[in-house]
């Protein structure tokens, strides 16, 4: 019997390909329904690249279905530093079909969205060019098709409640970093020291598990909320299929959040939370099994200024702790600010500053010093990855961004042992990256 995992499964697809039937498919839809032809608006002034689809696009969300899919491209220059130098890509196609009962079914408030995902390039930067802990480049993963999103969606009371069930990360919904998202470096959305102490990067694409998730707003300004997840999804789902039980434990995640508006200043946000998985972890000195793992974080972004067409400057702060016995990373912090319509005449562009820490544990840093005076090759012992990234994101039309970004990091790998040579480490690294965001 074939599976909903194996047929979206395609490690041999090339993404141009499904990209080129994507569009294909939609300009036949609209030749084959002549009732739904009207003209589309000129190519750079409409909302996606391949438009209305003759009125086809429309008419079916009337009905409660949203084709949609993005392509991100970015070539990227390892420029010094790192393992080693040269020029590389990476890349995604994100295919993504949404579902609204409430015009379809009569159910209101309840959607299914589906969603997959399609890394690309030869050779990731961070895994084959610099060793570092955080991906320069959200688009890094695995080649291959993965079934990424599969969810069903439930809110009531105006919204203040919501129901979730499905295949989705912890990523999408957890310790959201809207001021950061004008960044490309990968820590500045989902958190390197939750890729690095949960199993297997934890529930995160390509690696999505099954959940359930609950929010509770008693205000618009107040929520709290709660998700359960597969403690290791990677067994099932690195196959392409879905974690569909919690034989690999589970991992729970709890959050509050606040909004608030400052007098002078302008709307901010605050949230609380912490990740606990239920496995068994080695301690890192002695090996003994220690039951569970948390990972305590904060967030804040504040904005300080706001000007005319949707103009202003914006921060963020944010940190997290996890038990230093058990995990490689203990500490992580991280602030920045974003800029949106840094000039009069372009109000979309963002410009955005950002700096992250990553602290090695300090059980790791013994365990290195251990083994040195042991004997046997001296190693360096581990500390810290920093990265300083300045990027400019250009509005070039509703549907066509160019990011240019420059990123520095300080010691990759947090000054670990190189593979190649454990006497040395990875220099520091000065990396430029281009990315283009096409909405079709």
């Amino acid at each position: 019997m074939t599976r909903l995992a194996d047929i979206l499964h395609l490690p041999g697809l090339r993404a141009r390909r499904v990209r080129l039937l994507f569009v294909v498919l939609a300009l036949v839809a609209g030749l084959a329904a002549p009732a739904f032809v009207q003209a589309d608006a000129p190519l750079l002034q409409r909302d996606k690249l391949t438009g209305d689809w003759f009125g086809l696009r429309t008419s079916l969300a009337n009905a409660g279905i949203h084709l949609d899919a993005t392509e991100w491209a970015v070539p990227v220059a390892i420029i010094s530093g790192g393992a080693k130098q040269g020029i590389t890509y990476s890349g995604e196609f994100a295919p993504t079909l949404r579902l609204d009962f409430g015009k379809l079914l009569g159910i209101h408030g309840l959607f299914a969205l589906v969603s997959a995902g399609i890394p690309q390039g030869p050779y990731g930067p961070s895994s084959h060019y610099l060793h570092n802990l955080n991906d320069v480049t959200y688009t890094e993963g695995p080649m291959g098709a993965y079934l990424d999103d599969a969810f069903l969606c439930q809110t009531l009371f105006g919204g203040g409640l919501v129901l979730q069930a499905g295949q989705f990360g912890v990523d999408e919904n957890f310790d959201q970093n809207d001021v950061g998202s004008v960044f490309l470096n990968s820590d500045f959305a989902y958190r390197e020291i939750d890729g690095a102490d949960m199993p297997n990067g934890g529930p995160v694409f390509p690696e999505d598990s099954l959940g359930a998730r609950i929010r509770v707003s008693p205000t618009k300004a107040f929520s709290l909320q709660a998700a359960i997840f597969s403690g290791d999804p990677t067994p099932i789902t690195s196959q392409g299929g879905i974690a569909s039980t919690f034989q690999n434990g589970a991992m729970i995640v709890g959050e509050a959040d606040f909004s608030y508006h400052l007098k002078g200043l302008g709307p901010g946000r605050a949230l609380a939370g912490a990740l606990y998985n239920t496995l068994d972890f080695a301690n890192l000195q002695t090996g003994a099994l220690i039951t569970g793992n948390e990972v305590i974080y904060a967030g804040l972004n504040q904005t300080f200024w706001q000007g005319p067409k949707g103009r202003n400057l914006a921060a963020f702060i944010r940190a997290a702790w996890a038990p230093p016995d058990r995990n490689l990373l203990m500490l992580d912090g991280q602030a920045g600010l974003a800029w949106t319509g840094p000039f009069s005449a372009r109000p979309d562009d963002v410009l955005g500053l950002a700096f992250g820490y990553d602290g090695i544990s300090s059980a790791q840093a013994d365990l290195i010093r251990a083994q040195n005076a042991a004997g046997g090759t001296i190693q360096p012992i581990p500390d810290y990855e920093m990265v300083g990234e300045l990027a400019y994101q250009i509005q070039i039309t509703p549907w066509w961004t160019l990011t240019p970004d420059l990123q520095y990091i300080v010691h990759p790998g947090g000054n670990i042992a190189d593979p190649l040579d454990p006497s040395i480490t990875e220099p520091n690294a000065f990396v430029a990256l281009l990315q283009a965001e096409v909405t079709l």
